[in-house]
């Protein structure tokens, strides 16, 4: 028995509304063998870094193949592009508002193309809900085998989210703030290993926003003694600082997008 095609979808609609289930109704009509399935409907409204946060820690999980929708989307309905995108063995659609970057960062061979053959959705999609009218029956057409090119010409300026780069200030280290999760952790922008390749092994120092130290690299968040805030390479791929039981996001005072500056002890 073949395998159904797997759809995932991850949105800002929440679920107290039926968006997510117009949408995967739409996939249905698209592609009645598809199987949808959610990452998420949680993302904070509008919050399109977050949005793309979660969908490049999510996807590599899937089978390769897999179609994912993304929709977190301010700009529905103004001339923003549509995009369709086929990045490694996985293929993706979302609106062209840097809700791709990161899976783009990990990929820059991806073929990108923007949504532009009126074949695959309705003749007039509402201009508020393009994830149910235009999203959705796209991603059922590549569900079904549908090749990329079709879906429109190639783009090779999607929009890039203007994230922060790790940088030397002075003797410290500028480093981004990428996401916070549920428990507090703070995901910084960098991996495992260039921490120490700019500043040398631990301890380290948190010298901004606020002064904290010394912070020291564990292996788990047991680890973690009562009160302190350390180092660890998170499931993510990304380093993080955390507290054991507690939020480091709120003890640095910090949230997406701003940056803390570190240094060694």
């Amino acid at each position: 028995m073949p395998a159904r095609q797997i759809v995932t979808f991850l949105t800002d609609f929440g679920l107290a509304d039926g968006y997510v289930g117009a949408m995967k109704g739409a996939l249905l009509r698209a592609a009645p063998g598809a199987l949808p399935v959610d990452i998420g409907h949680e993302v904070p409204r509008h919050d399109v870094l977050a949005g793309a946060f979660l969908l490049a820690t999510a996807f590599p999980w899937y089978p390769p193949g897999t179609v994912h929708v993304a929709v977190v989307d301010p700009g529905v309905g103004t001339a923003r592009r549509g995009l369709a995108a086929r990045a490694g063995d996985h293929l993706f659609v979302a609106p062209d508002n840097g809700l791709l970057e990161l899976v783009l960062r990990e990929h820059p061979e991806a073929e990108v193309r923007a949504i532009d053959n009126p074949d695959l959705h309705p003749p007039a999609p509402h201009p508020t809900f393009h994830g149910r009218d235009v999203f959705a029956p796209v991603a059922g057409a590549l569900a079904r085998g549908l090749p990329l090119r079709e879906v429109g010409p190639e783009v090779v300026d999607p929009v890039r989210l203007p994230l922060p780069e790790l940088r030397q200030e002075g003797s410290g280290l500028a480093v981004p703030v990428l996401h916070v999760d549920r428990f507090g952790n703070v995901i910084l922008g960098t991996r495992p290993g260039e921490l120490r390749a700019h500043l040398g092994d631990g301890p380290w120092q948190v010298l901004e926003p606020v002064r904290l130290g010394p912070v020291r690299a564990v292996r788990t968040y047991a680890e973690i003694p009562a009160g302190a805030v350390a180092l660890l390479d998170g499931s993510s791929g990304w380093v993080e600082l955390a507290m054991n039981r507690g939020s480091a996001a709120a003890r640095l005072g910090v949230s997406a997008g701003q940056r803390i500056l570190m240094s060694r002890r």
